[in-house]
């Protein structure tokens, strides 16, 4: 009975590391997605001429998800499996993403939406510095 009892902890010990790693792994692969998110921004805004049309809306819509989803991975991981790696300064640059308000996009003219790109932009470049952060206390 006593070495059930051993074998059965064992086993929970095991199956509870595999989980930690499990999800050290999905960290590691929300950080490389914000790390993409982050350069793919920035190269379609490199690729926008001045005269920017309204219909940009629906993209930045669609990097402000994928920025939801990395933080929603990161926030749902287990304090043991982010234990040492501090992710605040990474969720915040991606919550700062999820929400940019694309209101007031459409009815600005199209030097005020170049302004507004460029503030997007911006926080593209702040989501490449958290994650040099993160990476390097990882």
């Amino acid at each position: 009975m006593r070495t059930l009892i051993t074998s059965f902890s064992l086993l929970l010990l095991l199956g509870a590391c595999a989980s930690v790693d499990a999800e050290r792994s999905q960290m590691v692969a929300s950080i490389t997605s914000a790390e993409r998110l982050s350069g793919e921004i920035s190269t379609w805004r490199a690729t926008l001429t001045t005269d920017v049309p309204a219909s940009v809306v629906d993209t930045i819509d669609a990097f402000k998800a994928r920025a939801s989803e990395t933080e929603s991975m990161l926030t749902s991981l287990s304090a043991d499996s982010t234990a040492g790696t501090d992710l605040t300064g990474l969720n915040q640059a991606l919550r700062t993403v999820a929400d940019f308000d694309t209101s007031t996009f459409a009815p600005a003219s199209p030097t005020a939406r170049a302004a507004l790109l460029d503030q997007f932009d911006g926080l593209a470049r702040n989501l490449r510095g958290s994650v040099a952060h993160t990476r390097s206390r990882a």
